[in-house]
């Protein structure tokens, strides 16, 4: 299941936006 990997980069993407607000 790829979406399983392409919701993690998502999750991550917004944690590190979520650091640098």
């Amino acid at each position: 299941m790829p979406n399983l990997p392409v919701g993690v980069a998502l999750s991550r993407m917004a944690s590190l936006s979520s650091w640098s607000t």
